[in-house]
């Protein structure tokens, strides 16, 4: 019986190059999510914290380092660290948050002519992630 070839095997060379895409692919999915919230850091109707959130979760699967850099970020990295690891939105973020939802809702609603379908659909998503952001702890300490 002949012993494979490990250096012409197409099977070891698929799982390398599939894993090398899937990281390629997690990476611009966090650097796509990044930039949007960086855009949100400057433009109140776009969320921040959100998007930060999603970059660090593909950094850490597809790029260890962009996900300690992202962690070292002495403005963002204390919110995201907080988030991983004990799922908390400290009170000061969830206000931002709520209040930058809830003034979407407004401009949609109220200040923008745009189709009622629109401004409903922005205003269902803008109360389910205000439903989800008052429904996380505030703090990781036990009582």
């Amino acid at each position: 019986m002949p012993v494979p070839d490990k250096q012409n095997d197409a099977a070891e060379i698929g799982p390398a190059w599939l894993h090398l895409s899937r990281r390629g692919l997690w990476i611009a999915l966090g650097v796509s999510f990044l930039l949007i919230g960086a855009v949100g850091v400057f433009l109140p109707l776009i969320p921040t914290t959100g998007p930060l959130i999603v970059a660090a979760w593909a950094f850490a699967k597809g790029s260890p380092a962009l996900h300690r850099w992202l962690l070292s970020n002495r403005l963002f990295g204390p919110f995201i660290l907080e988030w991983e690891t004990y799922g908390v939105i400290k009170p000061r973020a969830k206000l931002l948050a709520l209040g930058s939802m809830g003034l979407a809702s407004a401009w949609m609603a109220f200040g923008a002519d745009m189709h009622w379908a629109l401004a409903a659909l922005g205003i269902g998503l803008c109360g389910i992630g205000s439903a989800y952001v008052a429904s996380r702890p505030s703090s990781h300490e036990t009582k």
